[in-house]
């Protein structure tokens, strides 16, 4: 019970510093949709959280969460494109946390922690393999905290169709499944499942 209420502590902590520094509370309430979330570590909650927040605030998310790395990215022509794209982008609905989509992320994670594969080959692996309700898919290796990933799957280096930074800010999608679990070569594996309504 001590434990718990310590990690509670943190976690309002964690988020109140977020809220103090960079956003409004207000903000982050709208934007933490998988608070309450059963079964999502506070790691995956962050990518959701930092998610919806490009969504909601793309303008703000350009200035206090990626303009730092102007001049210092490895993907400088792909960044500039992200800047144009959040200073005049209109924000678009916050993604809601769904069961089913989650459960098909955590399939890929799973078995991308086992084999050290990347990509979105899943074979006959999964369960429902062959009924998978997602319309698109990103993955992201080597970052865990929420920020990074969802920076570096916006900036989307080497990625010509940006197609990571365009499932991220897709207006048509509604509901999202986020998955983490640990990769032998990257260290850490995020995947993120998309559909609409």
């Amino acid at each position: 019970m001590i434990f718990t209420l310590f990690f509670l502590f943190l976690t309002t902590v964690s988020f109140a510093q977020i809220a103090s520094d960079r956003w409004s509370q207000d903000e982050i309430e709208r934007a933490n949709l998988a608070e309450n979330t059963p079964n999502w570590t506070d790691e995956e909650k962050d990518v959701l959280l930092h998610l919806n927040l490009v969504r909601l605030f793309p303008r703000k998310y350009w200035e206090f969460e990626v303009q730092s790395q102007e001049g210092g990215s490895y993907y400088p022509k792909e960044l500039a494109s992200l800047k144009r794209t959040l200073l005049v982008m209109n924000p678009v609905n916050a993604l809601v946390p769904d069961v089913q989509l989650t459960s098909e992320a955590a399939c890929l994670a799973q078995l991308q922690s086992k084999s050290g594969h990347t990509g979105h080959d899943r074979g006959m692996s999964c369960p429902t393999s062959s009924t998978f309700s997602y319309w698109a898919e990103n993955c992201d290796y080597g970052n865990l905290d929420g920020a990074d990933v969802i920076v570096n799957l916006l900036i989307d280096g080497d990625v010509k169709s940006l197609g990571h930074r365009k499932n991220c800010l897709n207006p048509n999608y509604q509901f999202v499944g986020v998955a983490q679990d640990t990769h032998t070569k990257y260290r850490f594996v995020t995947v993120m499942d998309f559909k609409g309504g």
